[in-house]
């Protein structure tokens, strides 16, 4: 152990702890628009095969659902499609350029690369984040005047 680092082990053992919870995070928010993909897939479904006879000052209604739906369906899809792109090290990198290098050191320098990896990602799972909460909010939101739409309309 070097003098340098004397806590470089507990350092590196948390910052990897912490960069791997992470990526879990990634993994539970993609799980997450998955389902509100096909939630907004069946209830897409619903609108368009059931016929509602509405009064004419309730007909704008259904331009609002499909407006929310929509939204709903594009925030999950672009919340899925934002990835974690930054998992350090490169191995080639790593090989190359520390297989001859003190332990310490290469294990000091891991860290860095962790810790710059999770800054980094971590901005790409609050806008991923956003996209999930954005899209289950339009969801129920267009779930409830659908419903609505439903009780005050009559189903032909």
């Amino acid at each position: 152990m070097s003098e340098e680092y004397p806590s470089l082990d507990i350092v590196f053992q948390e910052i990897k702890s912490k960069f791997l919870e992470q990526l879990s995070r990634s993994d539970k928010l993609t799980n997450r628009g998955n389902v509100l993909i096909g939630f907004c897939g069946f209830v897409f479904l619903f609108f368009f095969t059931v016929r509602l006879d509405l009064p004419d000052r309730l007909a704008p209604l259904s331009y609002i659902i499909f407006s929310l739906l929509l939204t709903s369906t594009i925030s999950a899809l672009s919340a899925i499609g934002l990835k974690i792109y930054e998992i350090p090290p490169a191995p080639r990198n790593l090989a190359e350029n520390y297989l001859k290098v003190e332990k310490d050191k290469t294990k000091k320098q891991l860290v860095d690369n962790y810790i710059d990896a999770y800054e980094k990602n971590q901005s790409v799972l609050g806008k991923r984040a956003l996209g999930i909460r954005v899209s289950y909010y339009t969801l129920v939101l267009s779930i409830i005047i659908l419903t609505t739409l439903i009780f005050f309309g009559r189903v032909v």
